[in-house]
């Protein structure tokens, strides 16, 4: 897997919310009470001819460009993309999973992007405030806050966290999370 297609799969491990392990009968739905967690916004089924393997991970971004990993060209997953946008609009993450003959399923969660300048080295950031306290780190070392995600993290209140991953040279996938 080239750099391409590590960036985008370290981003789409952040966006996809932890689900409990059912080691105890905490967090095993019927037994707890609490409900299942979401994984997904939108599933669709769409026909794929061509794309091979078993699954397929990508980015769709508002300018109509989808970032996939180097073992999947574009142009493979644009069917499944079309079925998305007939009920979610970009950008979004999306992970297919194949059913058989050209038959596809796709798991889509909405996602914030962030342009960041080109000179941020790294691949990783973890920007927080809490209680007029903000702190930053990029790849686990110390760094001066980012204006934008801190513009992101106040729409989701006075105190968050936020984490951010390298999708190319200027754009970061986010999640921001209200502590």
């Amino acid at each position: 897997m080239g750099l391409v297609g590590e960036r985008l799969a370290r981003a789409l491990a952040d966006v996809t919310p932890p689900v409990p392990d059912g080691a105890t009968a905490l967090g095993i739905t019927g037994i707890s009470g609490i409900a299942r967690l979401r994984r997904w916004d939108v599933v669709v089924s769409a026909d794929a001819p061509g794309l091979a393997g078993e699954r397929a991970r990508f980015v769709a971004l508002e300018d109509g460009e989808i970032l996939v990993d180097e073992e999947t060209p574009s142009a493979a997953v644009a069917s499944l993309a079309e079925a998305v946008e007939r009920n979610l609009s970009p950008p979004y993450s999306a992970e297919g999973f194949h059913q058989g003959g050209d038959a596809w399923a796709v798991g889509v969660n909405s996602i914030s992007i962030a342009v960041l300048p080109a000179n941020v080295v790294g691949e990783a950031i973890e920007q927080s405030s809490y209680h007029g306290t903000s702190a930053c780190t990029v790849d686990d070392v110390p760094s001066l806050a980012f204006p934008r995600l801190h513009e992101m993290g106040r729409r989701r209140g006075a105190d968050y966290a936020a984490r951010a991953a390298r999708l190319d040279e200027t754009r970061w996938l986010v999640r921001v999370e209200p502590l």
